[in-house]
């Protein structure tokens, strides 16, 4: 599938919502989700195929924390200032349960607005 086959449209993540790679809590920069996946800059690489859980904090007046299973669809280095970060898409996994259904669907309409 290439970035113009698109189902659903992504959303710039913006401050609002932050990412850890669970269990070892290494923070993410959330570059932006769709209700398919997200993609995010990494300072680690990631194997094409992995699935990994993910720990989404959104900041709000109550905040909401989600943890959902995405696996590796595409990874590429990518390197700025003599810094080394790897730009990785992902796509959720379990979408069938009602509950990360609602998860995702909130992330989305946190970045949409």
């Amino acid at each position: 599938m290439t970035s113009t086959d698109r189902l659903d449209p992504r959303y710039v993540a913006g401050s609002r919502i932050r990412c850890h790679l669970e269990p070892h809590d290494v923070a993410l920069i959330l570059v932006n989700v769709s209700r398919n996946g997200f993609l995010v800059r990494s300072p680690m690489k990631s194997r094409t195929g992995d699935v990994h859980r993910f720990r989404f904090i959104v900041e709000s007046e109550r905040d909401a924390i989600f943890i959902l299973a995405a696996r590796v669809v595409h990874c590429a280095e990518s390197v700025a200032n003599n810094v080394t970060q790897y730009l990785t898409s992902l796509e959720f996994v379990d979408t069938s349960s009602p509950v990360c259904q609602r998860a995702i669907a909130h992330l989305v309409t946190v970045a949409s607005n």
